[in-house]
Order: structure tokens, then sequence, then C-alpha cells
């Protein structure tokens, strides 16, 4: 599941989705984890295994954090105010599957020969909107602020 967690920036003087500070998000750990993060792992696992899980307990838990962008589409692209700065970040929770082959493409960003199509759908600043979305799959669903 997709969620953010929204909390001050200390640097901007803003409220910011970005990764808590404490260990206990960031690491496994016991059962001791937030109650409604151990549901859902339940019922993702149950559902994908069935009965034969039935009688297994889930004993350590982890939050695995990832960037997402409004499309799901990967920000490969130059910085538009820092000259020099390059980024390559984004998705939406399944661009690890992509690591064989988007170094490819993050090194013809760096060399400004990315294919058109390529950089204006992974642009900074892309363009309107049509619609799309890289992987519909996960969607917001909450603030883990509302969840602690």
């Amino acid at each position: 599941m997709c969620f953010t967690n929204y909390v001050d920036n200390p640097i901007i003087g803003e409220k910011m989705s970005m990764v808590p500070d404490a260990l206990g998000y960031n690491t496994w750990t016991g059962p001791e984890f937030i109650p409604f993060f151990q549901q859902r792992a339940r019922m993702t696992f149950d559902g994908l295994y069935g009965k034969e899980v039935e009688n297994l307990s889930i004993e350590s838990y982890r939050v695995c954090w990832d960037a997402s962008t409004p499309t799901h589409d990967f920000l490969i692209t130059p910085h538009p105010h820092c000259e020099g700065l390059y980024v390559a970040t984004g998705g939406s929770f399944h661009g690890w599957k992509f690591l064989p082959v988007i170094g490819d493409y993050i090194v013809d960003m760096l060399h400004g020969v990315l294919g058109a199509d390529y950089a204006a759908r992974w642009a900074w600043d892309k363009k309107g909107g049509d619609g799309h979305s890289a992987n519909p799959t996960y969607q917001v669903v909450g603030d883990l602020q509302q969840w602690i």
C-alpha cells in the first residue's frame, strides 16, 4: 500500500512527506509494530497464500520506503534550477525491478541523448496531464500520522 508521511520540515518550514527519523520505521521490527500495518500485512499474507498459512505468525515487519510521483513515472532529468544536478528517482514502488536496465536510460540522460518521448515523460516539469498512470495499482490510502 502507498501512503504519505507529512511532517514539519524544519529546513523549509513547511509540511513535507518524509521518511520518519525513528528506526522502527526503517528497520526490521518485531511484533510491536503499528497495529494497522500488522492487519494489512496479515490480510496480504492470507490473500496470497490462503489456508496454507493460517496458523503461521508474522514474526517481523518492515516498511519499505520509496518515492512516488503523481503519474507514477520516474524522474530521470536534469534539475531545472541547479546546473549540473541530475535526478534519477521516483516511480511507484515497483522501480526495483527496473534496476538491470534503468542505468542505460540514466546514462543517456546524463549525455543528453535520452529519447524525446522518455525525456518528456520523465521530466521534472512535465507539462499537462493525459490521465496516464505508469502503475495505477498503488494509490495513496492515507498518511502515516493517522495510524501512529
